[in-house]
């Protein structure tokens, strides 16, 4: 017999459910690790890459928002190396000053990682797809973004496509089309 939920990967894989899901020990530390990182603008990077590292090792359960929100704390470490430098052991030593948007992350994690906890073992791309038509355009001094909804879609994936963007801090913007 099966014991469900099974622990693996470093973090729970929930057979019933079909989720990978964090431990409550991990997030807890993914918590700890933003808040004490936040006491002080100015870090080492080492410290930086070890919260990164530890919610990055965690995609399979927080899902592509891991990626999209340490990208600023990617950054940032990255500023510790000189013009020409490559990486070194050494280098993560030095300190780094953590910007407004690094800080943005960190907060991000405080309040959301366990919201963001547990995705389907088997990624499904019709529960993230919409019928939808799209147009952009982008220039050195700006950029801007055009989704059409068909009548055909329902109120209730109208919405779910409106928050996703929402959440991913896209600036929305709805009007009705004249019939």
């Amino acid at each position: 017999m099966t014991r469900y939920p099974l622990p693996g990967l470093g973090m729970i894989v929930d057979l019933r459910a079909q989720k990978y899901l964090m431990t409550s020990k991990r997030q807890d530390q993914i918590v700890s690790m933003s808040k004490i990182l936040l006491e002080s603008r100015t870090q080492r990077s080492r410290r930086l890459a070890q919260i990164a590292g530890v919610i990055m090792s965690q995609v399979a359960a927080i899902g592509p928002i891991a990626r999209i929100r340490t990208r600023y704390i990617y950054a940032c470490i990255k500023t510790r190396l000189f013009p020409l430098e490559r990486s070194s052991t050494e280098s993560y030593d030095r300190v780094v000053f953590l910007d407004e948007n690094t800080v943005k992350d960190l907060q991000f994690w405080i309040r959301n990682v366990r919201k963001y906890n547990g995705q389907d073992i088997i990624w499904s791309p019709t529960s993230l797809s919409y019928h939808c038509y799209t147009s952009s355009d982008a220039s050195a001094t700006g950029y801007g973004g055009f989704l059409q909804i068909p009548t055909s879609q329902t109120r209730d994936s109208v919405n779910k496509i409106l928050n996703n963007l929402k959440e991913l801090k896209i600036q929305v913007t709805v009007s009705q089309a004249q019939q």
